[in-house]
């Protein structure tokens, strides 16, 4: 049974976030990470040691057989997924999707994001050579897929959209993800919201880009709760964002929030803010959020209503079902 070798491998994966250097797999992920990092800055040590940990939860027993109830493919199909460049635990829904309903499964590689996933699939075939033939990797083009799983793309992406709806699949559509404060928040969700935010610092699917507050918010305790990432002012691609928004800001005298790490910025307008930037604005009321979410969209909205962190769990370790990547067959 698949779920017994997923099961399994979660020990594998286990030993390696923990840092077991009696791992057999020990140096060879010392030294992807060291490779998907020069492949991609964007992916930082931390980042990947949370994609692994991510995955050992994901890979317990429960979860597995909620989400083989999901794994509703129609038909055999040969599924081809499309992975993105800024995610690096992209690619691994779709891997865990084959191994669930037993189809093949093609992964084209996008050429900043070659090596971390093709990595982990060796160990876990290593782990199950019988299952070797289960997975391919092009950095190719695939032409006609059967079954297409693709990345996150906004609405406004026609082409891509028109492209994709072509096949049979699932177009995966961008997330907003919006924060709704009211300034009662407790030094553990603010530390929470800024994990939300800063863990994913480059990946628009998983983070937190926008807050809502209220009139007459005091952004200083949220500003002082960035502390933990300050190590990210020394990573160039992030500086260089920072810097250069900052910039742009100032010779525009428009008004921000600014710790030296991160920009907060009014925007009514706009829910995906780019990197360095977290866009907030200002409510009236709970009905008003409510109409404003609703006109623009927004798919994951985290609010803090059941106590101290409560509602900020999911920032802190999002889990595969809300990629909503087992949808049926079209």
């Amino acid at each position: 049974m698949n779920i017994d070798k997923l099961i399994a491998f979660r020990e594998v994966l286990q030993d390696l976030s923990s840092g077991k250097t009696e791992s057999p797999y020990y140096e060879s992920f010392e030294q992807i990470s060291q490779i998907a990092a020069s492949e991609n800055p964007l992916f930082t040590r931390k980042n990947i040691l949370h994609a692994l940990e991510v995955l050992v939860a994901n890979l317990r027993e429960e979860n597995l057989f909620a989400l083989n109830e999901k794994a509703a493919l129609q038909k055999e199909v040969n599924i081809s997924s499309l992975v993105a460049e800024k995610d690096v635990l992209s690619g691994f829904p779709d891997w865990l999707m084959a191994i669930l309903t037993g189809n093949r499964i093609t992964f084209q590689l996008p050429e900043n994001n070659r090596r971390f996933l093709p990595e982990v699939v060796s160990w876990f075939v290593k782990e199950n050579p019988e299952m070797q033939s289960v997975f391919s990797f092009t950095e190719g083009r695939i032409e006609k897929p059967e079954y297409l799983l693709t990345y996150p793309v906004e609405e406004e992406e026609q082409q891509l959209l028109k492209y994709f709806k072509a096949y049979p699949g699932v177009t995966r559509m961008k997330k907003k993800a919006v924060a709704v404060l009211t300034g009662n928040e407790s030094n553990e969700d603010l530390q929470l919201l800024v994990e939300g935010t800063m863990r994913f610092f480059s990946q628009g699917n998983h983070r937190v880009s926008k807050i809502m507050v209220p009139h007459g918010y005091d952004f200083t305790p949220l500003l002082e709760s960035f502390k933990n990432y300050m190590e990210l002012k020394d990573h160039h691609s992030y500086r260089n964002n920072y810097d250069y928004y900052k910039s742009i800001y100032l010779l525009n005298k428009e008004n921000f929030f600014d710790n030296e790490l991160v920009l907060i910025k009014e925007d009514d307008k706009q829910f995906l803010s780019p990197l360095s930037v977290i866009y907030f604005s200002y409510y009236q009321s709970e009905k008003q959020v409510e109409e404003i979410l609703d006109q623009h969209y927004v798919s994951a909205v985290y609010r803090n209503q059941q106590g101290a962190g409560a509602a900020w769990t999911e920032m802190k370790n999002p889990v595969f079902a809300n990629w909503e990547f087992y949808p049926a067959a079209r």
